[in-house]
């Protein structure tokens, strides 16, 4: 690790001393991009992944996003996706992209973020396929991921993980807990395969 002395500008100091994203010779911060994925189930009120909102530590790992000034990619479903976005736009965010898979979006908290409309003519619209090509486009354009996965299920989640971590980029996983409500992180977790 390099040397690195306080100045009176101490806060400011130390993000350009130590953020991945600040380049030294232009003085200058470019931001990262950042995948949040998650289940639907968090707004069905009959599941009992049922969340009203975020919960604090998704919430904390937002925040250190919006801080960094980093670009965050979400998609437009029900569940993680929608609550994401509401709490993007009550911070009042501006750093946001929403990928919609088809050819009109499904949710759009703020309509002043660029909505990328992608579809498959390929495949049967909202089959797995279809839904697929948007997270594959999502996965290759973030740097790093968030992502809310249950303890069991939410395959398109777990194969968003296994996208990132294939390429080497880092993921934070949370894992929701329905018998305490709770979603805690999981450490080091590693998405081995691809679920169908």
């Amino acid at each position: 690790m390099t040397n690195y002395t306080p100045t009176p500008n101490y806060y400011e100091d130390y993000i350009r001393h130590f953020n991945p994203y600040h380049d030294p010779k232009s003085g200058q911060f470019t931001s990262g991009t950042t995948f949040v994925s998650g289940s639907s189930k968090t707004q069905d009120k009959s599941s009992p992944y049922y969340h009203r909102k975020l919960t604090r530590n998704i919430r904390k790992e937002l925040d250190s996003e919006m801080k960094r000034g980093n670009k965050i990619i979400v998609g437009d479903a029900p569940g993680i996706d929608r609550q994401v976005q509401d709490y993007l736009k009550k911070k009042r965010y501006k750093n946001v992209e929403v990928y919609s898979p088809g050819k009109e979006s499904r949710y759009l908290a703020d309509k002043k973020w660029k909505n990328h409309l992608i579809d498959d003519p390929k495949h049967e619209p909202m089959s797995p396929q279809w839904l697929a090509k948007k997270d594959k486009i999502m996965a290759k354009a973030a740097d790093k991921g968030i992502a809310i996965i249950l303890d069991k299920g939410a395959g398109a989640t777990r194969n968003n993980i296994k996208r990132l971590q294939d390429k080497g980029k880092p993921v934070s996983v949370y894992q929701i807990d329905p018998n305490r409500l709770t979603i805690k992180k999981l450490e080091n977790y590693q998405q081995k395969k691809f679920v169908k």
